[in-house]
């Protein structure tokens, strides 16, 4: 059995302090895994602040790709390579990415007593599909597929001929493929639902394919923890417990249960009631749709452009390049778990949304998930981690917390998770009705409702009347396209038999 120990609490609590603190107190040989290269930094002065502390001198290295003293090898080969140079010394931290954790087989830390610890909860799960009529032969040529115990799955490989990283990244036709191509490449590979390349030369065929790291690649290590307020909701744990079962084994631990915290007043403002937010909504990619999801994200950045006292911001990337240079405050990365750099901020806005997309379907099958547990384990973590950046993460902190988001949905579950976390009861949603889009709703897809009910109203002989009906329209019109079409080119040939020529070709 794996065991992983899992440090719980609300954000500011002291988790990942206890780690900086266990890493250099405890002479030992680690790894410490960071969600982003931009945390590296700033974790490396705390560690440094804590050796001192505890007069301690460990040899610190972070690993990276922007590394200064990195060496001209792949990041997962130093990785490894730093393990067995460092296996012999007593005390030693290696600083990595989130990323580098799931790329990199740690097999060669199996028996050298090294301990793994994670900052936050890597974004471990990820799915998606492709049509290859045209390129089957390449993915034939480059990747192997053996089959699994999941029917219907079969796991990637790459093949000793496979193209590198590099060159993938380079190639215009199928860089789109580097999240494909480096999953296949990592320890836990990628899963189709193909068994041989050839089946998807057929032009209708469209290859599903999924990749999760789980911490039941942890199993080298002698010990391993990870801090992490939502774990438990994420679908890294829900996504372990369906596909291993018993054999990882999660130990939860309260930090900072009994620790003194005052209460500050929370007012977390949103712009509307009548609809959910969504980037298909702000952004439609089909230019036949209406703009009035734009045009209520033109409302909300008007909105906040008159907000001078807002401390950050953030949102989907379509949302901050509309908001750049427009909004006030400083503009951040919105994932920021891990950072304590924003603390001093008493406001903030998230104008964000990461609900179910159409390829979570396939995590969805896989994994056994609901839609709901999907959306906690994204929206609802990414806004969280995101507004706890602020003072409100302070436990001293107790004066007033603005934060603005977009719908009311979104701000009923702030406000929720606010309280069961114990940071405050004291909070009050607000809506932005001046903004003017409180009560706008969002359009529903498929027919409208009186069409709805004239259908409802037909026997089931007139609703097949009206459908050959519109196929046998549907059909003449496109007869007539292709006739227009012909006769624009001159190619659009009389009614009738073509005429037989006046006679044999005169011979020479």
């Amino acid at each position: 059995m794996i065991r992983v120990e899992v440090l719980v609490g609300p954000p500011g609590c002291g988790k990942t302090n206890e780690l900086l603190v266990e890493m250099t107190s405890v002479p030992g040989r680690y790894v410490f895994a960071l969600p982003t290269m931009e945390l590296i930094g700033e974790k490396l002065l705390d560690l440094s602040r804590e050796a001192a502390k505890s007069g301690t001198e460990p040899v610190i290295r972070p690993i990276h790709s922007r590394a200064e003293s990195r060496r001209s090898l792949g990041v997962t080969r130093e990785i490894t390579d730093a393990i067995d140079e460092y296996s012999s010394l007593p005390h030693v931290i290696l600083i990595i990415t989130h990323e580098a954790l799931m790329q990199t087989d740690f097999t060669c830390a199996e028996g050298g007593r090294w301990h793994m610890r994670i900052d936050e909860v890597p974004s471990a799960a990820v799915a998606g599909e492709f049509r290859i009529p045209s390129s089957a032969r390449f993915f034939e040529a480059a990747y192997a597929l053996t089959p699994t115990d999941e029917a219907g799955w079969h796991r990637v490989s790459l093949a000793g001929n496979a193209p590198t990283m590099a060159d993938m990244m380079a190639d215009d036709l199928v860089k789109g493929l580097a999240a494909f191509h480096k999953r296949s490449k990592s320890p836990q590979g990628v899963f189709v639902d193909v068994a041989d390349w050839r089946d998807a030369r057929d032009r209708g065929r469209t290859v599903r394919w999924w990749s999760a790291w789980t911490p039941a690649e942890l199993a080298p290590f002698a010990t391993s923890v990870i801090a992490a307020s939502g774990f438990f909701h994420s679908i890294t744990c829900l996504a372990t417990r369906k596909w291993f079962g018993d054999e990882v084994e999660f130990v939860r631990r309260e930090v900072g249960a009994t620790a003194f915290r005052r209460e500050p007043k929370v007012r977390i403002r949103y712009f509307t009631r009548g609809h959910r937010g969504s980037t298909e909504w702000w952004f439609p990619k089909a230019s036949k749709k209406h703009l009035d999801g734009k045009r209520c994200l033109a409302a909300v950045s008007r909105h906040l452009e008159g907000v001078h006292d807002l401390g950050y911001w953030s949102g989907n990337a379509e949302v901050v390049n509309y908001f750049e240079e427009r909004l006030p405050g400083k503009q951040v990365r919105p994932k920021v778990a891990g950072s304590n750099q924003y603390r001093h901020l008493t406001s903030c806005a998230f104008i964000y949304s990461s609900k179910t997309r159409p390829e979570d379907a396939i995590l969805l099958g896989v994994f056994g998930l609901t839609r709901d547990e999907v959306e906690r384990a994204r929206e609802q973590e990414d806004i969280w981690q995101f507004v706890m950046r602020g003072a409100i993460r302070m436990a001293e902190f107790d004066g007033i917390y603005t934060v603005y988001l977009y719908d009311l949905w979104q701000a009923e579950v702030l406000a929720r998770m606010l309280g069961e976390a114990g940071i405050s009861a004291d909070v009050t949603l607000e809506p932005m009705e001046e903004a003017g889009i409180l009560d706008v709703q969002r359009p529903k897809p498929g027919p409208k409702p009186d069409a709805k009910a004239a259908v409802a109203d037909m026997s089931f002989e007139q609703q097949e009347d009206e459908r050959r009906a519109a196929d046998r329209l549907r059909k003449q019109r496109q007869r007539e396209r292709d006739r227009t079409a012909k006769a624009a080119e001159g190619t659009l040939r009389a009614r009738g038999r073509p005429k037989k020529s006046d006679g044999p070709e005169a011979r020479p």
